[in-house]
């Protein structure tokens, strides 16, 4: 199913590309540069994990008309606290930092306008934190793991080296979770799939 979304995606924006040179906008998708550094904010729907807040930076390479390849990683933390049926306060902590790979379609929609979309493939690390108000000891094991994800977004020039680029993204993950407790230990199958969005800046030289 994603295989599938992934390439009706594509064939949709190689349409759309014909479209384009059919109407005569022939400007390069990425004019300032083939090579551009991004920063953006981000926010992360990780599921079973809850939403985190954070930042990533990439490396963006345009090697040929209407094709993209970027490489990004990132920082995401989210932190959650509950009372348990027994009374006491439980406090969890999650950090995800994510290492990705993806290919893209950029389309100039007129001179200072593009929109993109593409996906690719991640590897995700995560590290996380429980403590219970009532000292019992207890600790979490979580595997990093793969993950797949699509995008699609927009960028606006701002000058020949400043691009502003907005994105929104779902990402597919589903982590191993081991939880120690007094007494014992349980593992969980977690589903960390979700909705994401970056906004942030793209330097070319």
């Amino acid at each position: 199913m994603r295989i599938r979304s992934f390439a009706a995606a594509c064939a949709a924006f190689v349409f759309l590309s014909g479209v384009v040179e059919g109407a005569g906008i022939t400007a390069h998708p990425m004019d300032f540069s083939t090579i551009g550094i991004g920063m953006a904010g981000g926010y992360r729907d990780y599921g079973d994990f809850g939403k985190a807040y954070g930042g990533t930076v990439r490396l963006w390479w345009v090697p040929l008309k209407y094709f993209g390849v970027d490489f990004r990683t990132g920082y995401f933390e989210e932190s959650d606290s509950e009372y348990g049926d027994d009374g006491y306060l439980r406090r969890a902590k999650y950090r995800l930092m994510p290492m990705e790979a993806g290919l893209s379609l950029i389309l100039p929609l007129g001179e200072h306008f593009r929109i993109h979309g593409g996906g690719g493939l991640g590897y995700y690390s995560m590290r996380a934190h429980l403590s219970v108000s009532s000292g019992e000891r207890a600790g979490i094991n979580t595997e990093d793991g793969f993950g797949e994800f699509v995008c699609a977004g927009a960028m606006l020039e701002f000058t020949e080296q400043l691009w502003l680029f907005a994105e929104a993204r779902w990402t597919w993950l589903r982590p191993d979770l081991e939880l120690h407790y007094e007494g014992g230990k349980h593992d969980f199958d977690l589903d960390a799939s979700g909705l994401g969005v970056d906004v942030g800046l793209i330097f070319g030289f």
